[in-house]
């Protein structure tokens, strides 16, 4: 999920009357409402609009999903990945191999010391043995490859998820269902109303009276 922040200067919620403490008397103020922070949600990846699952006026929370794209692809190569890493039939098959060259290396090492069988014959069957050792450490290797490849397919997956970063509120809605979106793109705005800041115009009569923690 991308998040483009501006904070306390981009969405104007309201103009109100402020009454402003000074001198005394109170005098009227115009002002301008806004929110501290402004937030645009982009995905990092590219894609159709799957859903959409929030409206214009609704309060998100931190973590909720915002919207899907179109995972059918990325869902197909997780579910690949994840039963290469599950399978251990080459592993079982390299360490049956193993176990059987290894008997036959005994056997005919056995052998040789009865002067049954020549250096030769037994440096042979070594030598299957150590092949047959080296193809399950590269089984291994590969299980490894492809519990990683699992980790990297739910990332990719996961990028097509957008969630809301805090608590906040949808102003906006830049895409529809079935749209493409770029990387990066926005495809809300959302609002954080939980602070709020109020500039206000007062006459210089007024402002010349203020002080800081006069109540407005």
């Amino acid at each position: 999920m991308s998040v483009i922040s501006r904070c306390a200067v981009l969405w104007t919620l309201g103009v109100v009357a402020a009454a402003c403490a000074g001198g005394a008397g109170q005098a009227k103020a115009r002002a301008i409402i806004q929110p501290s922070c402004e937030i645009e949600l982009a995905s990092p990846a590219g894609g159709i609009v799957q859903a959409i699952l929030v409206e214009e006026g609704d309060r998100v929370r931190k973590g909720q999903v915002v919207v899907e794209l179109d995972s059918r692809v990325p869902r197909a190569a997780l579910a690949i990945s994840e039963h290469r890493a599950k399978s251990t039939a080459r592993i079982e098959a390299a360490e049956a191999n193993v176990r059987a060259k290894r008997v036959a290396f005994e056997r005919k090492r056995k052998l040789r010391d009865k002067g049954v069988a020549s250096d030769a014959e037994v440096e042979e069957v070594e030598l299957e043995l150590q092949h047959a050792e080296s193809l399950l450490t590269v089984a291994r290797e590969e299980q490894v490859l492809h519990r990683l490849e699992v980790a990297r397919d739910r990332a990719a997956l996961e990028r097509l998820t957008v969630r809301a970063p805090m608590d906040a509120v949808v102003v906006r809605r830049l895409r529809d269902e079935g749209e493409a979106a770029s990387e990066f793109e926005p495809l809300l705005e959302l609002v954080v109303l939980e602070t709020l800041h109020v500039i206000a115009h007062v006459p210089h009569e007024v402002a010349a009276g203020l002080e800081p923690g006069d109540r407005a």
